[in-house]
């Protein structure tokens, strides 16, 4: 599994310098340059080493990977909405630094008996504490006690199995990004509504407490998250009216939905409407279904259509009706879509005339469709087009070749008659 998710990296990270270099400065080229080295060395390492030391570190290794790929990914689709992009400064020396204490812990496990830092590498002293700004934790979890002295920090990367309320105590966090090793959900503290300073959450697979069982309405202990821009992947997420007005400024939100929970009345997922400054979606269907029997919300995607805000939009696992990729087309300023492991009515997808007028990205992933056919209005500012184990996918209509904005169609793992389709676009 490391290996795979390793090997998956190096093709992003390959692709991402060759296809779309105009998105990037010089130096996040040569930083990319250096990731690829070091996921190069990673996997000399895996095919050499012992089976003890693999199955020691093959689980830092493949996270490590599999969060490096989302991050890079949504950085480069940042890049594409140019209007509008925060192009976060740090992004990629942050995985850079990941990946370094992955190769330190390589050091230190070839030495027997080792009592390396990088082992235990929180075991600091308290004075020290209060001036940490960025704090990357590997190989525990559980929640080191004394991070909740280390006021001054900005920035905090740990596996763990459960948040104490201790955290609430970093009234400076910014960032917080919080993976686990084991398959059960990561529960946040109720805390969480207690740091204002907060812009990004990241969760593996992390579930938020609910404010509203928190006291009275009067409980001032409970703050509106202001700052907080992003927020993913978050499962089962309730979108109750007191959680929405505590995050008026969210600007990335990532949910996770099992199967069997899909009660769209008790998750309130219709309130999402109110996120006025919402631009980037992703939803994602998990659990034991076939993917046919899952769907997104008619009603829900009907409220996105009010949400002027909204640039980037990615879809996980389900059905797509008729009306449903109707909605989606009239999305009045989606720039990124993404469908993976979606399947449409009939498979088959037919845009309508003035659709997708301003999409610049689009990603279709192990879809469920033969057919698809493009209105010629449709589609007039795409820049790449990307499909991946299409398998199904007959070819590529021919109205996408008169699109004077297509620089890209990237092709993985697609049948013969879609390479044919799109050799013939670019003979043109």
């Amino acid at each position: 599994m490391a290996y795979a998710a390793l090997r998956s990296l190096a093709q992003i990270l390959n692709q991402t310098l060759n296809r779309d270099h105009q998105y990037l400065i010089l130096d996040e080229k040569q930083q990319i340059e250096s990731l690829i080295e070091k996921v190069s060395s990673l996997q000399d390492f895996l095919e050499n080493s012992s089976k003890k030391i693999k199955k020691h570190l093959e689980i830092k290794i493949r996270n490590a990977s599999y969060i490096a790929e989302d991050i890079i990914e949504s950085h480069i689709t940042d890049r594409i909405l140019s209007e509008s992009a925060s192009h976060e400064d740090g992004i990629l020396e942050k995985i850079s630094i990941r990946f370094n204490l992955i190769e330190k812990w390589i050091v230190s496990s070839s030495k027997p008996a080792s009592s390396s830092p990088f082992l235990f590498p929180f075991l600091f002293r308290k004075r020290q504490n209060t001036l940490l700004r960025v704090l990357h934790q590997e190989g525990r979890l559980e929640f080191p006690n004394e991070v909740a002295e280390s006021v001054d920090l900005r920035y905090l990367d740990c596996i763990s199995i459960h948040i104490p309320s201790s955290i609430s105590k970093l009234q400076n966090l910014q960032t917080i990004i919080l993976r686990r090793d084991m398959r059960r959900p990561l529960y946040l503290s109720l805390d969480i509504w207690k740091m204002p300073q907060l812009r990004h959450v990241l969760l593996e697979y992390g579930i938020l407490p609910d404010p509203s069982s928190v006291g009275t309405e009067g409980d001032r202990s409970v703050f509106v998250l202001e700052n907080l821009q992003t927020l993913s992947l978050v499962m089962n997420f309730r979108c109750a009216e007191e959680v929405i007005k505590r995050i008026p400024s969210i600007k990335k939100l990532g949910i996770r939905y099992k199967d069997e929970e899909m009660d769209l009345e008790y998750y309130c997922r219709n309130n999402l409407v109110h996120l006025r400054k919402l631009e980037s979606l992703k939803w994602i269907n998990f659990g034991y279904s076939f993917l046919m029997n899952l769907s997104f919300p008619t009603s829900f995607l009907m409220n996105l259509s009010f949400l002027t805000s909204l640039k980037k939009l990615t879809l996980v696992k389900g059905r797509l009706s008729l009306e449903d990729i109707l909605i989606v087309g009239s999305l009045p300023n989606l720039q990124v879509l993404k469908l993976r492991s979606t399947a449409f009515f009939r498979q088959k997808w037919i845009t309508n005339a003035g659709e997708f007028l301003q999409l610049k990205y689009l990603l279709l992933e192990n879809i469920a469709l033969e057919g698809w056919r493009v209105d010629p209005t449709c589609f007039l500012k795409l820049e790449s087009l990307v499909l991946k184990d299409c398998y199904e996918f007959v070819e590529i209509p021919d109205e996408i070749r008169e699109i004077p904005t297509l620089r890209l169609i990237e092709l993985n793992e697609c049948g013969g008659s879609v390479l044919t389709s799109a050799m013939d676009i670019q003979e043109e």
